[in-house]
């Protein structure tokens, strides 16, 4: 039976898989999507499509015009301050790859990087290769029983030598808020560039990264009604100068002959080749949502999770997670936890 909702009949998707007797709880992984996104998308490459910053005819100007509208548009919902520190990459996966690369000059033998045990492959594994061609330490926080990065251990592992703190806003298995204001201010003291992976974390409210005081922020847009392929960086400009290029071709390109290139600053410097420009215009202007609308819907979803459960599940799965299993789902039959609505929480 279909659950009475307003917003049912925006997502087609819905009625297909309800034909199919399946109920997507999937959103931690990827999201349905919006008609409205997807008559944006039609809307886009039936009207004439064209690249981004090069061409001079009118379906090239149309095009740059609802790209960098864009981008003011998710400078906006991040409260950025300044839409030239939004990057466009092609995923939040892209956009750690870009950094591990484009920050490693900045790296010495024996340097250290600070990672969580929450962390999925994505944030862990740019890191981890950095680590290995560059000779770095790779530190990992440990999680404490309530499935959060335990920041007393934090105090101790941050130190002199760290020069990079990567971690996540909220894990996708854990469904807890990580405590980033402490270990924010612990890497700064040291000196340190800190990375959010916002990848589940942007899902759920507004985020102002300015009051957040990060250096770096990514996620994408699949996770947000959005089609694939499209991914977001934020860096404060600082940040972003001490990044060097690591792909290379199309409108990144400032000058250039057989010998010799200059390349642009961010952002056009890091959105080599064609960037996600359907995706990125269509998927931006229906679906960022009133923040006092959030505020407002929260609560009730929350109402769904019986508190009782869902800290068990965490807690039983922040142990296993530390003990390093693959997919630690024999922890909750143990426990006798059979509801899957700890996934919502």
């Amino acid at each position: 039976m279909l659950v009475a909702s307003p917003w049912r009949a925006d997502f087609p998707a819905i009625a297909a898989l309800h034909r199919q007797d399946q109920t997507y709880l999937d959103n931690a992984a990827t999201t349905q999507k919006p008609q409205a996104m997807l008559d944006a998308l039609a809307h886009y490459y039936a009207n004439g499509a064209a690249n981004v910053h090069r061409a001079q005819h009118l379906p090239g100007a149309h095009a740059t015009q609802a790209f960098e509208d864009s981008r003011s548009k998710v400078g906006q919902w991040l409260n950025a301050g300044d839409s030239g520190q939004i990057v466009f990459t092609h995923g939040a996966t892209s956009a750690l790859n870009l950094l591990a690369y484009g920050l490693e000059h900045q790296f010495s033998p024996g340097d250290e990087i600070v990672i969580s045990a929450l962390e999925h492959h994505a944030n862990l594994l740019p890191w981890q290769q950095l680590a290995q061609r560059r000779g770095l330490k790779l530190l990992v926080l440990p999680l404490d029983p309530d499935g959060l990065i335990d920041v007393d251990a934090a105090s101790r592992l941050i130190g002199p030598r760290t020069r990079l703190l990567a971690v996540s806003q909220l894990s996708n298995v854990l469904g807890a808020w990580q405590p980033l204001t402490p270990l924010l201010a612990m890497a700064r003291a040291q000196g340190a560039l800190t990375v959010i992976d916002g990848a589940q974390g942007v899902v759920h409210g507004r985020h102002d990264v300015q009051a957040l005081g990060c250096d770096f922020y990514v996620f994408s847009s699949h996770k947000l009604y959005g089609p694939d392929g499209v991914g977001v960086l934020f860096g404060r400009h600082a940040a972003l100068k001490g990044l060097r290029h690591w792909q290379f071709g199309g409108e990144m390109v400032q000058d250039a002959d057989y010998q010799h290139a200059s390349f642009r600053p961010a952002p056009l410097g890091f959105e080599a080749g064609t960037p996600p420009i359907a995706g990125s215009s269509a998927w931006v202007p229906p679906w960022i949502i009133s923040p006092a609308w959030i505020s407002k819907h929260w609560p009730t979803m929350k109402q769904r999770c019986t508190p009782t459960c869902c800290t068990a599940c965490r807690r039983a799965m922040a142990s296993a997670c530390w003990a390093r299993r693959k997919w630690p789902w024999s922890v909750l039959s143990w426990m006798g936890c059979t509801t899957p609505t700890w996934r919502t929480c």
